[in-house]
């Protein structure tokens, strides 16, 4: 399933993954959710993040701001402050980022 969960990242086929993450374990789809955000695939890492298995840290988040993008930083934030209240700020440091860049 693990092999299966990154190709699918890798072809960013949403139906596939969805097929998959109900029989995935928590490690693969880390595995997946790392491989989303590097691959900067949005979508799946939107769906990736919402799927209650995957174990999210702040060494995720700060994955996605070195190796994604905003939305899939924002995204990591979001599912993890759903989780834990320190992602707050989190969010907050990296929206601050982002318009620093901007402007």
């Amino acid at each position: 399933v693990g092999a299966a969960l990154l190709t699918a990242v890798a072809v960013d086929e949403c139906d596939v993954l969805s097929a998959l993450l109900p029989t995935a374990t928590p490690q693969h789809v880390h595995s997946a959710l790392r491989a989303a955000i590097r691959g900067k695939r949005q979508v799946l890492v939107g769906m990736l993040v919402r799927h209650d298995t995957v174990p999210l840290s702040e060494a995720d988040v700060e994955y996605a701001v070195q190796y994604g993008r905003t939305a899939s930083v924002m995204a990591v934030c979001r599912a993890l402050e759903r989780r834990a209240p320190r992602a707050s700020t989190l969010l907050s440091a990296a929206r601050a980022r982002d318009a620093a860049q901007l402007g």
